[in-house]
């Protein structure tokens, strides 16, 4: 059973990763659509997990933000409203793999999966070289749809490599370089917050290493008022930083619309399209905030309660483990870079998406490491 929750979950975030690809999408639904019900049949014919699941401490925030969303659909939803009940069975299920790959296979996910999740994404990188060789001319896509999705999986993918405890060879370093390059030419931001992070969670939060951070984001101001032409000019189109405050803007405006008992389960990064003026209704798309996400679909009530067990979950693991360099500090990176990424894209709230996987998992294996692993104890 431990190899079922093993690979399924294995699957599961690789398949998060497929879904960026454009011609991999229909495949990939098929793929999530046969994880959930495979494992709804394996937690119906295994009730002896379920019950480590409800005793296990690492996977309780997991219970209870479920907890959460039940009782809300219950309250402010027909027992027949369909597209709540999907949102549901699929958040249950997802909770499900990532305790069971925790509980059952926690040695693997701590010392070996981040490597091979990033050989994984460094053959489609590959891959999109091959296909794409331009990485300069303009934002690079690879393989896939979008280029900020893309650096989410380049900049996690560096930072195995950066961050892993053992000495790096040859090979790790030029795979490090080569995702470095390609995280930068995708031209997101989200990468001078990588690269900060992955810098500060390596070496420490010292006088000196705060003085260099400062010197690497005065150097970015100074990119972003250059006019460049090439792949890295949209680190200076400064008018998609007012794009970006619009959409949180109107995301805003849609919470304060409903604030106490949010616009329903399955309005995940939703914005009220009634409350956008005609003028600028097709440049507005989604809530772009992960915290103002939970707000709206939830309110402030049921919301407020979700957003506390994430951020406490999330600042008692950084407080267990920022000043130990283990094979945890990964899992670190990743809640911290969540966090801080969540104030402009919606990286906390998705079901089938990559980085809200990876945050969730992070904070149950990080929880598992400090209660239930055999180093602690």
């Amino acid at each position: 059973m431990s190899s079922i929750a093993k690979y399924g979950f294995i699957i599961f975030v690789f398949n998060s990763i497929f879904l960026s690809v454009p011609e991999m999408k229909n495949i990939g639904d098929f793929i999530f659509f046969g994880l959930m019900f495979m494992f709804s049949i394996y937690a119906i014919v295994n009730s002896s997990i379920l019950i480590q699941i409800f005793k296990s401490k690492s996977v309780q925030f997991l219970i209870l933000i479920i907890l959460i969303n039940f009782f809300y659909w219950i309250i402010f939803h027909e027992f027949n409203d369909l597209d709540a009940i999907k949102y549901l069975s699929a958040r249950t299920i997802q909770f499900f793999i990532i305790s069971v790959a925790v509980l059952l296979n926690y040695e693997y996910f701590l010392s070996k999966f981040p490597k091979h999740l990033a050989y994984f994404v460094i053959i489609l990188v590959f891959i999109g070289l091959v296909i794409n060789p331009d990485f300069i001319s303009n934002r690079y896509l690879g393989i896939f749809w979008n280029e900020n999705a893309f650096a989410s999986f380049t900049c996690m993918s560096f930072a195995v490599f950066f961050l892993q405890a053992k000495k790096r060879t040859n090979i790790d370093n030029f795979l490090m370089i080569l995702l470095i390059i390609i995280s930068v030419s995708t031209g997101s931001r989200s990468v001078v917050i990588a690269l900060i992070l992955c810098f500060l969670l390596k070496y420490g939060l010292s006088v000196r290493n705060s003085l260099y951070s400062i010197i690497f984001i005065i150097f970015y101001l100074f990119i972003i008022n250059l006019q460049l032409s090439t792949s890295f000019n949209r680190f200076s189109a400064v008018s998609l930083f007012d794009d970006r405050i619009l959409q949180i803007k109107y995301a805003f405006i849609t919470f304060l619309n409903k604030p106490f008992f949010g616009y329903g389960i399955d309005k995940y990064s939703y914005i009220d399209m009634d409350l956008v003026p005609d003028l600028i209704f097709g440049t507005i798309i989604s809530a772009h905030n992960g915290y103002l996400a939970v707000l709206v679909q939830f309110g402030m009530i049921f919301g407020g309660a979700i957003l506390f067990i994430i951020v406490r979950q999330s600042f008692l693991n950084i407080k267990r483990f920022i000043s130990k360099q283990s094979n945890n500090t990964f899992y670190l990176f990743v809640i911290i870079f969540g966090l801080l990424t969540s104030f402009f894209e919606t990286l906390i709230t998705g079901i089938n998406e990559f980085h809200t996987i990876l945050f969730l998992f992070s904070l149950a294996i990080l929880n598992f490491s400090y209660y239930e692993s055999s180093d602690n104890k």
